[in-house]
């Protein structure tokens, strides 16, 4: 990918992060959290591509549902985990095998499985339905702006590129076997299961296959943490405004991603990130137990790759 380009969407990244959580601080929005930020950062990265208006709209709004019909379907289940998951695995089919963006997909299931850390509920679920909404119109002006400033590099590879019915099939029973393991394990780091099985998904291509990602996600996955929880010893403990850095470090990720290809850097960033505003920030800090995080998360990315390896072995030739 070309410098120019890859800074074009590296400000979309910055400019969406930037303006949602703003939003969020601003205006109070309570249902969110993290699911309403991480769905404009990850939207704005699939959106960049695409040069029409039109289309990007047409995708923007898809997506928009598509997370907002899952988010209101967990959230109406949320207190029966035996319902859930059914209903979470039925809807992951439909997401996967019905969008004509196979990003855009994974960028729903990313958004509706990291809900499973927000307040249960309807109420709640409505609430970061909403979020999305604002969330997603948000993006999409700022991918325009964006685009609009290189009008002749925007997007012109853009290709979609859906899940087959039994890509979609194999990819549901990974996150079927994700979520019962997490059902198990009762602990809420253990949703990195899924989220490992789906971040890995969307970052293959021919260029990066599977089995090399598992390995780098796997390795730099407790690196990004342990450096994540030394910066908040050094400076986190003496003042909350280090967290600040996180959209300067989430956007360096995707830029190295974009630019190098280089999956090991942009995962230990991703946690590094994570780790400062997720866990540390978002985590009113009374409930942030690094050694939890790091142990339970590490082990549930362990998981992840396994699932994903024997996913693998069944896609056989359809493997991307």
């Amino acid at each position: 990918m070309l410098l120019d380009e890859v800074l074009r969407k590296s400000s979309a990244l910055l400019a969406a992060m930037l303006t949602m959580a703003a939003a969020w601080c601003c205006f109070h929005l309570p249902g969110a959290h993290l699911p309403m930020v991480a769905f404009a950062f990850l939207a704005a990265s699939a959106l960049c591509d695409i040069s029409r208006f039109n289309l990007r709209m047409r995708r923007c709004f898809a997506m928009i549902g598509g997370a907002a019909a899952t988010q209101i379907a967990l959230g109406t289940v949320s207190n029966h985990p035996l319902v859930q998951l059914p209903v979470a695995m039925i809807f992951s089919y439909i997401i996967l095998s019905c969008m004509a963006d196979r990003q855009a997909a994974i960028i729903v299931l990313l958004t509706a499985f990291l809900s499973l850390q927000s307040p249960p509920g309807l109420t709640a679920a409505l609430e970061r339905s909403m979020d999305m909404l604002v969330s997603g119109i948000t993006v999409l002006l700022i991918t325009t702006v964006c685009n609009l400033f290189a009008p002749d590099i925007a997007g012109e590879s853009y290709q979609p590129q859906p899940y087959s019915p039994r890509q979609s099939a194999i990819i549901t029973a990974e996150l079927a076997c994700g979520f019962i393991i997490f059902l198990l394990l009762k602990h809420e780091q253990a949703v990195w299961i899924m989220l490992t099985i789906l971040f890995i998904h969307m970052a293959e291509n021919p260029r990066a296959p599977l089995p090399g990602l598992v390995k780098r996600r796997i390795a730099a996955t407790p690196i990004g943490i342990l450096l994540g929880g030394a910066y908040l010893a050094a400076f986190g403990s003496f003042n909350y405004r280090a967290s600040y850095i996180v959209p300067l470090t989430g956007t360096l990720g995707f830029f190295m991603l974009y630019l190098k290809n280089d999956y090991f850097l942009f995962t230990l960033l991703f946690m590094f990130t994570l780790t400062v505003f997720s866990d540390w920030m978002l985590g009113s800090y009374h409930r942030f137990h690094f050694t939890e995080i790091l142990f339970v998360r590490s082990l549930a990315t362990v998981i992840g790759g396994i699932l994903l390896l024997c996913g693998k072995d069944l896609m056989g030739k359809e493997a991307v």
